[in-house]
């Protein structure tokens, strides 16, 4: 903690919470899990990450971020594409400390356990229920769309609405936080829509993180309609900078689809074309439950599939499996060359080459 402390020029730091994380086969009744993918600490200021045995000596397992992008504008863009990923090399006792704002997650070879030691530290704020202070006091909370998607998650997840925004924030980033000062603190229809505009700002700025909250926010009909109109709009925006129109899937979200699935499979368009497996797959899924029988979707959601299952997607291989037998039923195929020159045959086979 006094390291914390002098590294960030502050005596405000504390121990928030000290746990054990473990990754491996087996770890409890039979289950195992080999990482956590790509995320931000929603409620640590800071994170130190102690290994407790060796395996990530040669930094190929263990702890890993990903190269942060600036855009020429200035945005910090994301992205947690498994190409990104940079391992680093720790010896037992070696430790990490990194912000709230660094992509980090955990990936670990099969047939290899792995401990780790992980403290959160928090910053001392005087108002209990001030959610992640450091982030609504954040001095560009109305640009970084890291720190917009952070809160935003943090509010989802919080049991309480946080207070209205300080007096020296900007107009904008007040407007983010429209219906604080209105409704009673606990409020979750306040907390989510308050959420939600923070949302849309960090996806206005490329982060497909916010992207894909926004379209399973969609999906749920959880979106008021001014929030669907600025999603539209946001929609809009985004197509004018890609030089390509969306699958016709994609527009319509299949036959009968109300306007806010129309949203859902849009946003999670754009955010898996950014490589975010999560969104990758939700499309995909959407794809094959409204679109099965056009060949051209199943095309497209295999590729999808296989993008996620690339990534580490711990449901996207067995679905994409699934959708190799559904197409070669569909299609009637009898014989080994028609299996072997089936398109989605050949997209699982270069995706589970590259696991």
């Amino acid at each position: 903690m006094p390291e914390v402390n002098q590294q960030l020029g502050t005596d405000t730091i504390e121990v928030s919470d000290i746990f054990i994380r473990r990754y491996g086969q087996d770890m409890l009744d039979g289950k195992s899990r080999n990482g956590i993918s790509a995320h931000y600490d929603v409620f640590s200021r800071v994170t130190s990450v102690v290994a407790l045995d060796d395996v990530a000596r040669e930094g190929r397992n263990g702890l890993f971020t990903t190269v942060k992008q600036v855009s020429a504008n200035g945005d910090t863009k994301t992205s947690n594409h498994a190409a990104l990923r940079r391992f680093f090399p720790l010896s037992c006792g070696d430790a990490v400390v990194h912000t709230w704002d660094v992509l980090h997650g955990v990936d670990v070879e099969e047939g290899i356990d792995r401990t780790s030691l992980i403290v959160w530290f928090i910053e001392k704020s005087p108002n209990d229920t001030t959610v992640s202070p450091w982030l609504e006091n954040h001095p560009q909370l109305d640009s970084d769309n890291v720190a917009q998607f952070v809160l935003a998650s943090a509010m989802e997840s919080s049991g309480s609405t946080p207070p209205k925004v300080s007096e020296r924030t900007s107009k904008s980033a007040q407007s983010m936080h429209h219906g604080m000062d209105t409704e009673e603190d606990g409020s979750s229809a306040v907390r989510l829509h308050s959420a939600v505009d923070l949302y849309l700002s960090s996806a206005s700025r490329g982060n497909d993180f916010a992207m894909t909250r926004l379209g399973s926010l969609a999906e749920d009909d959880l979106l008021d309609s001014k929030s669907l109109a600025k999603a539209r709009q946001l929609l809009d925006d985004l197509q004018k900078t890609r030089p390509i129109e969306y699958p016709s899937w994609v527009n319509n979200g299949g036959d009968g689809k109300e306007f806010h699935k129309i949203l859902a499979f849009g946003l999670w368009y754009e955010a898996s074309v950014r490589g975010n497996p999560v969104a990758q797959f939700a499309l995909g899924d959407e794809i094959i439950a409204s679109s099965m029988h056009e060949p051209d979707a199943r095309l497209l959601a295999a590729t999808l599939f296989g993008l996620a299952a690339q990534q580490g997607h711990a449901h996207a291989l067995e679905s994409l499996t699934r959708l190799v037998r559904l197409d070669l039923q569909l299609k009637g195929v009898s014989t080994k060359a028609d299996f072997e020159s089936s398109p989605i045959v050949q997209i699982a086979q270069v995706a589970t080459m590259y696991l």
